[in-house]
């Protein structure tokens, strides 16, 4: 922080108090047990996670103090999915554990204390960002069978006797470049670590 008054024991414990107080009141909703025995069915694993590169953030630091580890793991492994967007390559230094979490709020000169604290990480921010994770519900709109004669490629099979690729050259040559970028990444990340520490 860039604040020399900074007491780093205060600025934790704080920091701790209110993500544990946010969180205990709305996690509640998601780790109750459900009556409905087709709840597999109705519902997916997937979590509907905010937009805002902020409400993010605040997110992937207030998630390593819920109390539950299966709440705290499934919203860790859903932001790590965010890590793909080299715009959330911030999220990474949050995400690596708590210590390095902690440890990057202290050192940065990216915020302020009364910039954290009005802005970043407020109560009513993470009460909002808590209450709206929801998990997807499947849609109910029934489809109907559409009937047909024949198979269902009408045709679209390519001849035999023209040649055809045997290899896929265009999706590894884009396994290829995401590999490439995930290591940009995590390069810039180690670099930012670094300069920190």
């Amino acid at each position: 922080m860039r604040d020399k008054s900074l007491c780093i024991e205060s600025f934790l414990s704080e920091l701790e108090q209110l993500c544990k107080s946010c969180s205990q009141s709305n996690v509640f909703r998601i780790t109750t047990v459900v009556a409905n025995p087709n709840f597999l069915e109705e519902y997916l694993t997937d979590l509907i996670l905010p937009r805002n590169l902020d409400d993010l953030i605040a997110l992937a630091i207030s998630s390593w103090y819920v109390d539950s580890p299966i709440v705290q793991s499934v919203i860790q492994l859903h932001l790590f999915e965010k890590l793909v967007d080299p715009d959330y390559w911030i999220l990474e230094l949050f995400l690596a554990s708590k210590v390095r979490c902690e440890l990057f709020l202290v050192e940065t000169t990216m915020y302020h204390t009364r910039d954290f604290w009005g802005n970043l990480m407020t109560e009513r921010r993470l009460q909002r960002v808590f209450k709206n994770l929801n998990f997807v519900r499947r849609s109910n709109l029934v489809k109907e069978t559409q009937r047909k004669r024949g198979y269902h490629d009408k045709g679209s099979m390519k001849p035999l006797h023209k040649w055809q690729p045997t290899h896929d050259w265009s999706l590894t040559q884009l396994h290829y470049e995401l590999e490439q970028k995930r290591k940009a990444l995590d390069d810039t990340v180690l670099l930012i670590e670094g300069i920190i520490t």
